[in-house]
């Protein structure tokens, strides 16, 4: 589980990494003329040695629509959606018990991660459902150990499910893998977009940052499935949160906290040693890194202590309050619902977005719109690009192949 109060409070869900052996090989331009039914379809490929028979039955699959006129002048157009095939004949779903069973997700995950020898290191796991793109026995048990009390823990896997490569239920296991994918290539998820730090564009003069990066995600349409591909870009500013309270304190130190309440509630910012971005729902005034909070195994540490020990980084100012996060309600395999707050530290936490100052500035605005508005030429590059250092980076190639 996350700690609560270090960025990744008590709410986070672990997700089991995805590893290698991701499902896709080459890609095809998107912005080629979409093809018609009789012409061949360069696509993403999906591998997968998955011939072996099982008694399960595979469920129906969605044979894809092809749509096209019968009268007119054919037209070439351009597309954002990139079509994807599978080899695999199937993908196979699973259901997990834990015996005695596990309450704590982040025990179930370590526990599945654990068994990789068996799994495969592709896996899609909700803490109840596992997604596989091979083929296990109907029934496997596993062993494991839970750490706060020495239990062993029977791990009972059964397949329930054989679906097709292109039923809906399967696009989650896809996202998993094009987020491994998007890592080989150097791209930090931000939020639900993959961004390119360092292709950084610096705007020193206006104390801010852009992230070029892509908007990605697999879906099925009529045609099939998909990958849909858009250009994104993240604005960064250079400034701290402690830095915004500084320039508050420094203007009106007699209202200090009334104005950074005013001005930072409702703000969302991003801690660079997760790349997560957190909405500022509340400042606690009375907390500071020298206070104290309960670690996962019950144990005691200060936020300073905690931050020089996992992160490496030194906190420079004691004195500073705490943000906090409060993250919406979400329920969790089983019913749970899982609530809580995370607290966050002002001097890691960096603004976000364009400063109200700065957008009614006519020509900071162009000097920040020239970054992120593209031409169709440039956003035509930009997925090309992608595409081309899908294809050329020795590492995912490796795994597509």
């Amino acid at each position: 589980m996350s700690v609560p109060g270090v960025g990744q409070g008590p709410t986070s869900s672990p997700v089991v990494p995805p590893g290698p052996s991701p499902p896709f090989t080459r890609t095809s331009d998107p912005l080629a003329p979409l093809p018609s039914p009789s012409s061949p379809q360069e696509s993403i490929k999906l591998p997968g040695s998955l011939t072996d028979k099982v008694e399960l039955k595979m469920e129906a699959s969605h044979e894809p629509l092809h749509k096209i006129g019968t009268k007119g002048t054919p037209l070439p157009i351009g597309s954002n959606y990139i079509s994807i095939h599978c080899r695999n004949e199937a993908v196979y779903q699973y259901h997990v018990v834990f015996i005695p069973n596990v309450e704590s997700m982040g025990m179930r995950f370590g526990m599945m991660k654990d068994h990789r020898s068996t799994t495969g290191e592709v896996v899609a796991f909700d803490g109840s459902i596992l997604y596989l793109p091979v083929r296990l026995d109907e029934v496997v048990h596993l062993k494991s150990e839970r750490r706060t009390d020495n239990q062993e823990i029977d791990i009972k896997i059964q397949m329930t499910k054989i679906l097709p490569p292109n039923s809906d239920l399967c696009i989650p296991f896809y996202n998993v893998v094009l987020r491994r994918i998007m890592k080989f290539l150097g791209l930090k998820l931000v939020g639900r977009n993959h961004y390119d730090p360092k292709s950084a564009v610096i705007l020193g003069k206006h104390r801010l940052q852009v992230w070029p990066g892509y908007s990605t995600c697999i879906k099925r349409t009529d045609g099939g499935l998909y990958l849909s591909v858009d250009v994104s870009h993240k604005v960064l500013r250079n400034d701290s949160v402690l830095d915004v309270m500084n320039v508050i304190y420094q203007q009106s130190r007699e209202s200090f906290q009334d104005e950074c309440t005013k001005e930072l509630i409702g703000s969302i910012v991003i801690t660079r040693y997760n790349n997560r971005t957190y909405r500022i729902d509340d400042i606690e005034w009375n907390k500071s890194p020298k206070d104290t909070f309960t670690m996962v195994d019950g144990s005691q540490t200060t936020f300073v202590e905690y931050y020089s020990k996992n992160y490496g980084i030194t906190i420079k100012d004691m004195d500073q309050p705490m943000l906090v996060h409060r993250p919406k309600e979400r329920s969790k395999p089983g019913g749970k619902v899982i609530t809580g707050e995370i607290l966050l530290l002002p001097e890691l936490s960096f603004m976000t977005g364009i400063p109200d100052k700065m957008r009614k500035d006519f020509r900071a605005m162009k000097d920040l719109t020239m970054h992120i508005n593209v031409s169709s030429a440039q956003h035509t590059h930009s997925l090309k690009q992608l595409l081309k250092n899908i294809n050329s980076n020795p590492e995912v190639l490796v795994e597509l192949e």
